[in-house]
């Protein structure tokens, strides 16, 4: 089934970021729906994204789409130790352009100093983190600076 759904091009897998740290990597790809609609439909939950328990995952997936739209499949990535450590996207274009991505529906879940390792690391990385909040008024705001 996932291999019919990734040869129609309707799921994709990026695989993972290392420069041969030790115990850096754990080498199971991550998936990605290339439309969050098919994603909503194999889940049967069509609810606002406010109201959703996978909010953080489908905003996640969200990221991956508008990323995917910007770069090469074969420059997406994503980062995790065999401690757990983990940065959702990596993009690394050579020495073009590289960025590291973090996702988290709210900003309030944001811990700065678990991403410390990757920043000593990968010091030569532009880190940002993506969420979505809610402004004063109730109005959801998305926050993408991609």
């Amino acid at each position: 089934m996932l291999e019919v759904l990734q040869k129609s091009f309707h799921i994709q897998t990026i695989t993972p970021f290392y420069k041969n740290h030790k115990k850096e990597i754990i080498k199971m790809p991550k998936l990605y729906f290339n439309d969050n609609g098919l994603r909503n439909s194999f889940l049967n939950n069509y609810n606002t994204i406010e109201n959703r328990t996978d909010k953080g995952q489908l905003l996640e997936n969200y990221v991956y789409i508008r990323l995917s739209e910007l770069y090469s499949d074969s420059n997406i990535h994503f980062w995790r130790t065999s401690t757990g450590n983990e940065i959702d996207f990596i993009i690394n274009e050579s020495n073009i352009s590289r960025k590291a991505y973090e996702v988290k529906f709210s900003s309030k879940n944001i811990n700065k100093n678990k991403y410390k390792k990757f920043r000593i690391l990968y010091p030569d990385f532009d880190f940002q983190f993506i969420s979505y909040n809610f402004d004063e008024t109730g109005v959801s705001v998305p926050i993408l600076k991609l």
